[in-house]
């Protein structure tokens, strides 16, 4: 252990309010006479694993409960500190702090992993109202390039993206088409990919037909914001001769008048359903087109797109990415499809 690094990262947590660093247990106990209600916050544990000195940054909305849930897996944490935090700040704090941490350098054991080349203040516009609201409401394209490396998803993910390609339903157009929808639908795309948003291929759906019966679709092309997913292109089995593939896009109700509604449904040949998650910020409506040209005006029409960027923007504010979306981002797709032309 790095004393005098350890030290320097415990100076910099107190400036923004931490406690300092004290027994985990120790710390916990003393947050059990709170109400909890009061236990409210980030916190950042400590493990010392031999020379290695590894951090973990965390929310909760009840911090010693959280506590006793991570000891199940991680035994090792010994040093504790806490912020206290209303809920509606946690996720940008989390954020903040686990970017704080790397950039002093230490061994982070979250598995979400902010860009070293990033700061705080590249991430703070998804928590501003004025910003939000500038991007939602505007017009604005990305032309950032794809700029994300990690070796290890690029070589978990190159069988997996071979398999798409050689599918006989996969096109270029695909490619061009998650282009289109990241570069105008997904806010700081470049910035927050595999920390707010993710792309997979070729995962079981857990679709029921008509019947209430479960068919064997595939989400094809999915991509997720926080847990639920915004966009998929379904692949479809059954029943014969229906179209081999489906687009189906998630917006935000609010966000869309009747009126809108209703000429979207008439010009688009497609119909308003509810949306498949409860808890999204706010409630969701889904449309489906089972052609990609139309896929695409769907993509040129301000009002939908728009009303993506709202649905999309609220998941955002929800939180990072769960575990298991983080670890399975299909690198070589959202490469792929980013290296195209704007």
């Amino acid at each position: 252990m790095n004393k005098a690094k350890f030290r320097e990262i415990e100076l910099a947590l107190i400036e923004e309010g931490f406690c300092e660093f004290s027994d985990s247990w120790k710390l916990m106990d003393g947050l059990k006479i709170r109400k909890p209600a009061e236990r409210s916050g980030i916190y950042v544990h400590v493990a010392f694993v031999g020379e290695e000195t590894w951090y973990y940054v965390g929310l909760s909305k009840d911090v010693r409960k959280r506590f006793t849930q991570h000891i199940k897996n991680h035994t090792d944490f010994v040093k504790s500190c806490w912020l206290k935090a209303p809920l509606e700040k946690l996720v940008q704090l989390e954020l903040k702090y686990m970017i704080l941490l790397q950039s002093h350098g230490v061994l982070l054991r979250n598995t979400l992993k902010p860009r070293a080349a990033f700061n705080w203040s590249d991430y703070e516009p998804i928590f501003e109202e004025k910003a939000v609201e500038a991007w939602c409401s505007g017009k604005t394209i990305s032309t950032a390039r794809h700029n994300w490396n990690d070796y290890e998803l690029e070589k978990n993910y190159q069988k997996r993206y071979a398999e798409l390609k050689s599918d006989d339903t996969f096109s270029e157009r695909l490619l061009d088409l998650v282009n289109t929808y990241v570069r105008k639908c997904i806010f700081l795309h470049q910035k927050t990919e595999q920390l707010f948003w993710n792309i997979t291929c070729l995962n079981k759906g857990g679709y029921v037909n008509e019947k209430g019966e479960k068919v064997d679709d595939l989400a094809f092309i999915r991509i997720n914001i926080h847990m639920p997913e915004t966009v998929t292109v379904v692949k479809y089995f059954d029943p014969p001769g229906q179209p081999s593939l489906g687009f189906n896009f998630h917006v935000a109700k609010d966000s869309l008048t009747s009126d809108t509604v209703a000429r979207i449904e008439k010009q688009f040949k497609t119909k308003a359903r509810p949306g498949n998650y409860k808890q999204t910020g706010g409630e969701q409506i889904q449309f489906a087109v089972h052609d990609i040209e139309r896929a695409f005006s769907l993509l040129d029409d301000e009002e939908f797109v728009k009303a993506i960027r709202r649905g999309n923007v609220r998941l955002m504010k929800m939180g990072l990415l769960a575990r298991r979306l983080s670890q399975s981002h299909c690198l070589p797709l959202a490469k792929a499809a980013l290296t195209r032309p704007v």
